[in-house]
């Protein structure tokens, strides 16, 4: 019996890597738009739930997927700060990124007793952000360039 020659289209493909579910929250559409379409594409490639406001937290079903919280600093009816409450005392607990406007940066650096994971300027680059994303999902706490230079400046 002859064997069949295997083409390398239909060779078994490795599994894919290990997608991360943040939740972002923003009451700006088009920056959570923005948001959404990066973290979607490469490199992290996320499954992204985006909400519009801190009320999808109430009885969301889709929570215990989620690995990762990107909020905005002023998120209503739920504040930030009892949203990293939430998050920290979960079974598993989620890390959040705290995210406030250009001019937010003496807010964000009140936060830092917070139980958050990161802090950043919505001005952040790209890469910064990223950077600090893959950081917090390995466990690191950060802060972005323009709130260390805040803290600096204190």
């Amino acid at each position: 019996m002859v064997g069949l020659p295997v083409k390398n289209d239909v060779l078994p493909q490795p599994a894919p890597a290990v997608r991360h579910q943040p939740l972002l929250i923003d009451p700006q559409p088009l920056f959570l738009a923005a948001l959404s379409g990066l973290l979607a594409g490469p490199p992290l490639n996320a499954l992204v739930e985006a909400a519009g406001s801190s009320a999808v937290l109430d009885g969301s079903a889709r929570m215990p997927d989620v690995d990762l919280v990107l909020c905005d600093l002023r998120v209503e009816p739920v504040p930030a700060s009892e949203i990293a409450e939430r998050l920290s005392r979960m079974p598993r607990p989620v890390p959040m990124i705290l995210l406030g406007d250009t001019d937010e940066v003496a807010a964000l650096l009140g936060t830092l007793s917070w139980p958050v994971s990161g802090f950043f300027t919505k001005d952040a680059t790209i890469e910064e952000l990223l950077a600090g994303v893959d950081a917090v999902l390995a466990g690191h706490r950060v802060i972005g360039e323009r709130a260390l230079e805040g803290l600096l400046d204190r």
